[in-house]
């Protein structure tokens, strides 16, 4: 089977269960996201529920303590019901009509300098753009009959007439944030819409303060959604808010109230987590009343979503670290077993090229001896018949020398004799021994006189007669050839040349292994055991050089040799 197929084969054996594996690591790691997911839930139901039975428990003992308050004087039931408070709760103590006594309103705004208007009805009088000017000009604290700042809503009339900077408008918003009531600040956040995005973000930042709490509860006890209930003496409301007060003497009531931004910064939540308003009617909520719900959510969702994420990564990860090293362990096995079959392939060729060169000059002498032995031949033709016996002699002995000194290169027992030779000898001597095999091949030796090696003349002259051999097989109408030597800095480059059909680059590495030819096809047509070119490189290597080629499809081949100089 060729190679590209077997690997086709391969690929396509590897890629089913491959990509069995990979869907099984997808599913894996969408599984390990989801658990982890389910995990984080887990915790914030778990810290839920913790939550919710440690504010039930808290809500008991302040309903016991309420009961056991005495009446006293408002500045002693401050202290006592700040002892018996839940941390989630504030404490609060009302007067007789209903205002707030605990904790202590806002103090007053500062008095109006003189001259400043003291009633929006002045602004209907008279000029009102002079109205507006002297209250943006010198009324920082007005009021309206609603009670809601007049200075504001003015003085941005007047940014928008370029009258009054921006800042001055972010600058009065800052100071008086705590203070603005919630229809204030939506009024506001509609109205700084067309100022500059830095003035504008700073406004939004400051209107997003929570109100002062005294105005806080203010505004939360004068609620009127809710439920109201008595249970053995407390007064309960339930709305918004969760409120636990006790009647007192003289109209007071004392007690708890509990709300959305108290419960928020209730501690007992890990780092991690938090309390956010608004009901998502979950297994996370904490309820005190159907309108004041929290719930647990993550601080940052979005890294515990990455962390999430990151474990399904990871499993997946693992499995494609786990298929690329089976499918690369699976590949490697796959070559070597290639590999071997292949050599297994080549070595049963190689046999069988040695028994048919070995077997054709022995049937040449077997029969030409024969002839010889019998006494059958003519006189005139005894000549020829001793020469052709002498030549398979030889072509038989150069075979036999050929195996041993492979033999021996694959043991690692190629043993170096150097003498100090010159180059154009050596050369000169393989042509000659070319020429008695081939006498109608042409070529051309090229080689300074004065060039001198010390190598082992009967190696270099056996990987020279390889290299002659292979021309004349592969490139026989690529003749005249050409044998040359050369210095070359510390070596000498010995090589042979030839015009024939030239070697593609991807055959060029591989033809120095054992039993590998260039080409398949022309290697069948041609004899040969596949070794020569082994060979050749093993002496090179052996003298502490190298052997290599350089050919080009088409034009032909040359095969260098490169052996140290004396000294290099």
């Amino acid at each position: 089977m060729r190679a590209p197929l077997a690997w086709l084969l391969f690929a396509l054996g590897a890629a089913i269960p491959s990509v069995a594996v990979l869907v099984v690591a997808l599913r894996a790691a969408s599984t390990e996201s989801a658990r982890a997911r389910e995990e984080q839930l887990a915790e914030r139901v778990a810290t839920a529920q913790a939550i919710q039975r440690d504010v039930d428990a808290a809500l008991a003992r302040a309903k016991e303590a309420l009961r056991r308050l005495e009446p006293a004087a408002v500045s002693r039931l401050e202290p006592r019901l700040m002892a018996e408070k839940p941390d989630f709760a504030d404490v609060v103590v009302m007067g007789a009509e209903g205002q707030l006594l605990v904790p202590k309103p806002m103090s007053d705004e500062p008095p109006s300098p003189p001259g400043c208007l003291t009633d929006r009805a002045e602004l209907l009088k008279g000029d009102r753009i002079a109205a507006r000017d002297r209250i943006v000009g010198g009324c920082p604290h007005l009021k309206s009959e609603q009670g809601r700042y007049l200075w504001p809503l003015l003085a941005l009339e007047r940014v928008a007439e370029g009258s009054t900077p921006a800042e001055a408008i972010a600058s009065w918003i800052d100071e008086h944030a705590t203070r603005l009531a919630p229809a204030e600040r939506s009024v506001l956040r509609a109205r700084v819409t067309p100022l500059p995005e830095e003035v504008r973000g700073a406004i939004l930042r400051a209107l997003a303060r929570p109100l002062a709490l005294p105005r806080t509860l203010a505004a939360l006890l004068t609620e009127p959604r809710g439920s109201d209930s008595v249970e053995a003496g407390l007064r309960i409301h339930r709305g918004r808010y969760l409120a636990l007060v006790r009647p007192m003497p003289e109209g007071l009531e004392a007690g708890f109230v509990v709300h959305e931004a108290s419960m928020i910064g209730a501690p007992g939540v890990p780092a991690h987590l938090v309390l956010a308003p608004g009901a998502r009617r979950d297994a996370t909520d904490v309820a005190l009343t159907p309108e004041l719900v929290v719930h647990v959510e993550p601080k940052d969702g979005a890294a515990l979503d990455a962390q999430a994420r990151r474990s399904g990564h990871r499993i997946l990860a693992v499995g494609v670290a786990g298929l690329l090293t089976a499918v690369a362990l699976a590949a490697v096995l796959f070559a070597r077993a290639r590999k071997a079959q292949r050599l297994a392939e080549l070595r049963t060729d190689f046999v069988a090229a040695v028994s048919h060169e070995l077997r054709t000059p022995l049937a040449s002498v077997r029969m030409l001896s024969e002839l010889l032995e019998a006494g059958d031949l003519p006189n005139d033709e005894r000549p020829e018949v001793e020469r052709t016996l002498a030549g398979e002699a030889r072509r038989l002995s150069a075979t036999v020398e050929r195996m041993l000194r492979f033999g021996a290169l694959a043991r690692g027992r190629l043993s170096v004799q150097k003498s100090r030779m010159r180059a154009a000898c050596i050369l000169e001597d393989a042509r000659d021994r070319f020429h008695k095999a081939h006498p109608d091949k042409e070529i051309i030796v090229d080689a300074p006189k004065s060039l001198e090696m010390d190598v082992d003349p009967a190696l270099v002259g056996l990987a020279l007669d390889n290299l002659l051999s292979n021309a004349a097989k592969y490139a026989a109408e690529g003749h005249p050839y050409r044998i040359e030597a050369r210095r070359d800095g510390h070596h000498a480059l010995l090589s042979v040349s030839d015009s024939g059909p030239g070697i593609a680059a991807c055959a060029q590495r591989r033809i120095f292994s054992p039993f590998e030819r260039a080409d398949d096809r022309l290697s069948r047509a041609t004899e040969g055991t596949g070794v020569g070119l082994s060979l050749v490189r093993g002496v090179a290597r052996a003298h502490g050089g190298d052997a290599f080629v350089k050919s080009t499809v088409g034009v032909g081949s040359t095969f260098v040799v490169r052996v140290p100089m004396e000294g290099s």
